[in-house]
């Protein structure tokens, strides 16, 4: 008999939620230490579909952040009508979870079954808060860089500048670019001006500073990619535990 293939460790399942970047501030541990952390609203996340092996092919629960008033498309906007839940502005999927592994503590949505679900797990309409993280030590972040347009290869990729005086017209000019007879172009992948910033990032191993639950509120060390406001997705780390 064939020996069951093991889950990667990748996939592994693991505790996660969406959230919005507040900002940075410092907090002082117990032995006097000054940390600089960033502020990260973690939920309240509204279930929205339960996905299970037997009908969808895997397993998963999609979960929205942040409600709006602004009304989806028709399908979407009456199956949210059918669960009793508003229209959200980021909604995603918690992979390789089954149901009601990671969220926990959920509560009863206007017209969904709670925590309680038929399968034992989370039902849509339910909502889910920072209480999910209360026994993770570290976490990975997810979010898009602040988009700083069309930038040079000075700020782009820290070239030097060239000297500012004797008649000089390469001050903050790439230089030579292309080649000569052989072979005579530009090689793919020369460092270039060009759009910077607007790309999707991850923080790894970030360790859990604080948790407020009363307003959802996770504290972190460290920097999380994003501008203020900037919608994140929050892990549980896989490399510290």
């Amino acid at each position: 008999m064939a020996k069951a293939a093991e889950t990667p460790e990748r996939k592994k399942a693991r505790r996660s939620l969406l959230g919005k970047k507040i900002g940075m501030t410092q907090v002082y541990t117990e032995g006097g230490r000054w940390v600089p952390v960033t502020v990260l609203q973690a939920g309240p996340c509204t279930v929205l579909q339960v996905k299970s092996p037997e009908r969808d092919g895997y397993a998963a629960v999609q979960v929205g952040f942040d409600q709006t008033r602004k009304p989806r498309r028709k399908p979407q906007q009456a199956y949210l009508e059918k669960i009793g839940a508003s229209p959200q502005r980021f909604v995603k999927e918690i992979p390789f979870v089954e149901p009601g592994a990671l969220i926990d503590g959920g509560e009863k949505g206007a017209g969904g079954e709670g925590a309680g679900g038929k399968d034992g797990g989370v039902a849509p309409g339910a909502r889910v808060g920072v209480s999910v993280f209360k026994d993770v030590k570290w976490v990975d972040v997810r979010g898009v860089t602040k988009g700083r347009g069309f930038a040079g290869v000075i700020r782009r990729y820290g070239f030097n500048s060239g000297p500012k005086s004797h008649g000089t017209k390469n001050i903050r000019e790439p230089g030579s670019t292309g080649m000569h007879t052989d072979p005579g172009r530009v090689h793919r992948g020369k460092k270039m001006p060009g759009h910077l910033g607007a790309v999707k990032r991850k923080a790894r191993n970030l360790a859990v500073m604080r948790i407020e639950e009363a307003e959802n509120l996770l504290l972190v060390k460290g920097s999380v990619p994003g501008p203020n406001g900037g919608y994140v997705y929050i892990e549980e780390s896989l490399r510290k535990k």
